[in-house]
């Protein structure tokens, strides 16, 4: 298995960087009292620490407290706004297997939003390769030829020993990237932990049915809140339609053995090394989505597909569900026990509020508040489980209860058409078929288990 290049140690963030508290981050006392980041933390800080959170908390600069906001930078609690960085300090890959039209498109975007940045295209065995070292050859860009398809891993890894760029943006050639987004992306490396940054991918176009739910459902889209990226995080991983990645952090690279998945793991790598992974939805890029019904499905089951060969490479990562004692007391409601469930929750509140004793003025309301959102959260995820991996055994012996996650799915989706509710069904059946074929062709069952998570 490949890896990335360790980080020796947690460098500090730059004093002129400017942060700003992550969305759901909640100030208490003054600055005194912080939670936030995923998993969810509690930091007490001093007087100087609680000064420093709340000239964060619109926006500014990190000044003298550098190691604090290291840690909630690492944590998730806190976001960088970096400036953009100049473009001729990137290197764009832009790996093809034909497409010479959408090649065309993507580049003219590059080309206009970061002039300067040396761009390689990497043509994977196309059919017609004159097609696109003319298309690439007008554009600027500098072309590297597979004389046979290797694969979009050995395409990228191609594109990245051309270059010599600390930083590497990987563009796929159907990506249509919008203004300002690489020099952002690129300016998120002022910070020197940082290995990887990746923006929001949205639909180039979204008229009809299935183009609409592709943009606002589309497995590439991680969402409008940005973040840190692990396994378990509220974005757990992102997509390589655009990545841009520290030379350093690369490692080997993307893994040519994998067909699929290939992008989440190495930000899982990247992530497992040391190094920060950022999301960053406030500039994007425009993907060429699948807008027929059948490719569409076929590209949801391949997608999971994945999760089987993934899981025997990162065994914790990819459970069913994470469960804990919040976990507990949805179990319990469901199984018709609300009065273990009350016990079970209100030893957690016990427990936060003895943590928080002393700390915040009235730890019993903030405790009941902290176990309320925990338990709210324990449900959703059991609900996502019950709809995807655990759906063929559930429609057997518990249809009410799959019908119930089914029906909390589409109240979170929010599905814009009637339409968009079957797809939404139809997604969850695909991508669960996927799951479980996945599970017995590499042979671990990890994915379709829960997996305890220790109290925090």
């Amino acid at each position: 298995m490949t890896r990335a290049t360790a980080q020796p140690e947690r460098p500090l963030p730059p004093a002129g960087l400017r942060v700003r508290l992550a969305p759901g981050t909640v100030v208490r006392d003054g600055g005194r009292i912080v939670l936030g980041g995923a998993p969810s933390r509690l930091l007490r800080l001093t007087d100087r620490g609680a000064e420093l959170v709340l000239s964060w908390q619109p926006g500014g600069e990190i000044g003298p407290g550098r190691a604090l906001a290291r840690r909630l930078l690492d944590a998730g609690a806190l976001l960088p706004e970096p400036d953009p960085a100049d473009a001729r300090d990137l290197a764009v890959v832009v790996p093809t297997h034909g497409r010479a039209a959408q090649l065309a498109r993507c580049l003219d975007s590059i080309t206009a939003t970061a002039p300067g940045a040396d761009v390689v295209v990497v043509d994977d065995g196309s059919p017609d390769p004159a097609a696109i070292e003319s298309v690439a050859r007008a554009r600027g860009a500098r072309v590297v030829r597979h004389a046979s398809s290797r694969g979009p891993s050995e395409a990228r890894n191609t594109g990245f020993r051309a270059t010599d760029r600390e930083l590497v943006a990987f563009v796929d050639s159907d990506v249509v990237v919008l203004p300002a987004t690489l020099p952002r992306l690129a300016g998120h490396f002022a910070d020197p932990a940082l290995g990887a940054a990746a923006p929001r991918i949205l639909a180039l176009e979204d008229t009809g049915t299935l183009a609409s739910y592709e943009r606002d459902h589309s497995s590439l889209d991680m969402g409008r809140l940005p973040g840190r990226v692990r396994p378990g995080a509220p974005v757990p991983y992102v997509p390589s339609a655009t990545l841009v990645i520290r030379r350093a952090a690369f490692g080997r690279g993307f893994d040519r053995e994998l067909t699929i998945g290939e992008d989440v793991d190495l930000v899982w790598r990247i992530a497992e090394a040391g190094w920060g992974v950022q999301y960053d939805p406030s500039v994007a890029v425009r993907h060429e989505h699948r807008t027929d019904p059948r490719e569409l499905l076929e590209r949801r089951f391949v997608y999971a597909t994945s999760i089987g060969l993934l899981a025997a490479r990162h065994p914790s990562a990819l459970p069913a569900v994470h469960v804990d004692e919040a976990t507990a007391v949805v179990a319990l409601l469901l199984s018709r026990r609300p009065a273990l469930a009350a016990l079970v929750a209100g030893r957690v509140v016990w427990r936060t509020r003895a943590l928080l004793a002393g700390r915040t003025a009235d730890p019993t309301r903030f405790a009941l508040r902290l176990t309320a959102q925990a338990v709210w959260r324990a449900a959703r995820a059991l609900a996502h489980a019950a709809r995807r991996p655990w759906w063929p055994v559930l429609a057997v012996t518990r249809p009410r209860l799959l019908a119930a996650a089914w029906a909390v799915g589409i109240a979170e989706r929010r599905p814009a058409r009637p339409a968009h509710a079957a797809l939404c069904i139809a997604d969850d059946l695909v991508s669960g078929a996927g799951t479980w074929w996945s599970c017995a062709r590499y042979r671990t069952a990890r994915p379709l288990l829960p997996l305890r998570r220790a109290p925090r």
